[in-house]
C-alpha cells in the first residue's frame, strides 16, 4: 500500500466554505481512505457510456487511485471537512490517449445538510491544478443537460463544444449483412483520420485536438482494457464510413462517422457492425451519435433503438495560449551588389591593384549595418 505522506506535486487546495460553519479540504486520494469511504448519496456519471458502471464503483475507484501502478492513471480526489476529516465528496479521472488527457469520470457527494454544489466545486478546482502540475493539457467532461453539475463544470472553467444524444436498445438489432463494409487494418488509420478532418466541424476538431493515434483498435484498447473492433467502407481509395465499437462486460458502445455525400451508405455500415457484435453474448447496446449527425437518429429508431440521454460535453485547459506581436525581419545590404565583370582566368591567378586591396581591407573593417526589425500588433 502506498504511504501516507501528503502529495508534493500539487499543494493541498482550501476553496471557500460550504455552508455557514464548515470548512473542505481537496487531496488525492490515500490508503486510509478505503476505511473510511462513506455511501455517497449523490452521483453524477461523467463519462456515458464509455466508461462502464462496474468501473465508477466508489470503492474500486478509490482503490484504482491509490495503488501505486495505477494511480497516475486513475486519479482520484476527496473532499473532506477541515474539521474531523468526514468524506464529503469523490471526484473521479482517468488519464487516456498518446497526451494522457484526463476524462473525469465520476463525482460522487455525501453533503448532509450542506449544498453539495461548493463541493463539486472544490473538487473540480483541486483537480486542474493537479493536472496542470503533472503537465496535463486538457481535462473532459460529459454532463447530461439537466445534471446539477453543468454548473459547476461552468464556474470552474469547462466550455461546451458539442451536443451529443445516446440510443439504446437492449439487444443486438439483427440485420442482412453489408457486403462492401470490411474490419479496420492498421493501414487505415490515417485514412480514417482524414475522414475525421473532412466530415467534424472545425471547433470540434480544435477541442479534441485528436491524432491518429486515436483511430488505432489497438491503442484504445491498451488504454481503456476493453474489446474494441472497428470496421470501414472504402471508395476509390478514401475511406467514406467508419464505426468502432468498444465492448464492456454488460453493453457495447458504438461510434461511427460517415462523410455528407456518403450517407446512403450507413445502412449497409450498421448491418455489418450489428452482425458482428451479434456473435457475441447478448449486451446492451449503445451508440453515440454527435450534434452534427442528427440524420442518423430515423434510421436507428427504425432498428428500435430509443434516445436515453442528451449530454454536453466540455474541455478545460490548463495552459493558457500567449500572443505575442508578429515580428518582421527586413535585412537592407550595405550598397547594390555589382555584376562582376567577366574574366577568362580565375581570380586567384589575378594580382589585385593596389588601390583595390586596400579598398576590400576597408570594408572588411568597416561594422555591419544594423537590421531593421518592424513589429506589427495585432
Amino acid at each position: 500500500m502506498p504511504d501516507e505522506t501528503p502529495e508534493t506535486s500539487t499543494p493541498p487546495s482550501k476553496p471557500a466554505q460550504v455552508g455557514p460553519s464548515i470548512d473542505v479540504e481537496v487531496r488525492r486520494a490515500r490508503a486510509s481512505d478505503l476505511f473510511a469511504f462513506p455511501r455517497f448519496s449523490k452521483e453524477y456519471p461523467l463519462n456515458f457510456p464509455e466508461t462502464p458502471e462496474a468501473e465508477i464503483g466508489s470503492f474500486r475507484s478509490v482503490m484504482m487511485g491509490v495503488l501505486p501502478f495505477s494511480r497516475d492513471d486513475h486519479p482520484t480526489f476527496i473532499a473532506r471537512t477541515a474539521s474531523d476529516h468526514r468524506v464529503l465528496g469523490a471526484a473521479h479521472f482517468r488519464a487516456v490517449g498518446p497526451d494522457q488527457r484526463w476524462m473525469a469520470t465520476c463525482i460522487r457527494t455525501n453533503p448532509g445538510v450542506y449544498d453539495d454544489e461548493p463541493i463539486v466545486i472544490g473538487m473540480l478546482h483541486h483537480a486542474i491544478q493537479d493536472a496542470g502540475f503533472n503537465g496535463v493539457k486538457r481535462l473532459y467532461a460529459k454532463a447530461e443537460m439537466d445534471s446539477p453539475v453543468r454548473g459547476p463544470l461552468r464556474t470552474m472553467g469547462f466550455t461546451p463544444y458539442m451536443t451529443e444524444t445516446i440510443m439504446a436498445a437492449p439487444h443486438v438489432p439483427v440485420l442482412s449483412s453489408g457486403g462492401s463494409v470490411r474490419t479496420l487494418d492498421q493501414t487505415d488509420v490515417w485514412a480514417i483520420h482524414q475522414l475525421y478532418i473532412h466530415s467534424t466541424p472545425r471547433d470540434v476538431q480544435y477541442a479534441e485536438a485528436f491524432t491518429s493515434h486515436n483511430w488505432d483498435v489497438g491503442t484504445v484498447h491498451r488504454d481503456r482494457g476493453h474489446e474494441c473492433r472497428a470496421w470501414c467502407i472504402i471508395r476509390d481509395f478514401e475511406a467514406v464510413a467508419y464505426a468502432r465499437a468498444i465492448s464492456h462486460r454488460d453493453a457495447h458502445v458504438v461510434d461511427l462517422m460517415v462523410a455528407r455525400e456518403w450517407r446512403s451508405l450507413l445502412p449497409d455500415l450498421l448491418a455489418e457492425v450489428f452482425r458482428q457484435l451479434s456473435s457475441m453474448s447478448s449486451r446492451r447496446v449503445y451508440v453515440s451519435v454527435r450534434g452534427y449527425q442528427r440524420e442518423m437518429i430515423p434510421l436507428l429508431e427504425h432498428y428500435g433503438f430509443a434516445a436515453q440521454v442528451q449530454q454536453e460535453l466540455s474541455v478545460r485547459y490548463t495552459t493558457a495560449s500567449m500572443r505575442s506581436s508578429v515580428i518582421s525581419v527586413e535585412s537592407y545590404a550595405h550598397e547594390p551588389a555589382k555584376e562582376p565583370a567577366t574574366r577568362r582566368v580565375p581570380s586567384f591567378f589575378r594580382r589585385q591593384p593596389p588601390e583595390e586591396a586596400e579598398e576590400r581591407r576597408r570594408r572588411s573593417a568597416r561594422p555591419s549595418e544594423p537590421t531593421h526589425v518592424s513589429g506589427h500588433p495585432e
